[in-house]
Order: structure tokens, then sequence, then C-alpha cells
């Protein structure tokens, strides 16, 4: 699912240091993962962003 990884860069370009964040991290490890690993670090790559996607649906709208 490519909007996975858009949104795990987005998440990580919030930081002020994009590059050390898991966001950097997972999408670096899914790059460099042979096939028959990256079903796993995309599944946790997935879940990382699924959280941040949670958060900022819970948050939105609450101060409008």
């Amino acid at each position: 699912d490519p909007e996975v990884v858009a949104d795990a860069l987005r998440f990580a370009r919030r930081s002020e240091h994009p590059e050390t964040t898991r966001y950097a991290t997972f999408v670096r490890d899914y790059a460099a993962a042979e096939p028959s690993e990256r079903a796993i670090v995309f599944e946790r790559l997935s879940g990382l962003v699924g959280r941040q996607r949670r958060k900022e649906d819970d948050v939105s709208g609450l101060f409008d």
C-alpha cells in the first residue's frame, strides 16, 4: 500500500530529525529487505502508521 509509505514519510518529516524516526527506519528496512522478509517489515510499518493515523483521527476537529 503506497499510502502507508507516503504517510510514514509524512510523519517522519514532522520530526526535528526525520532520518532518526521509527518511520524512516522501517522505510529503510523495507527497501533493504529480502523479498521474503518484506511482508513482516511492512506489517510493522503499517501498524506504526495506523496508530499515528488513529491519533490524528482522535484529535481531528477537537478544537474546531
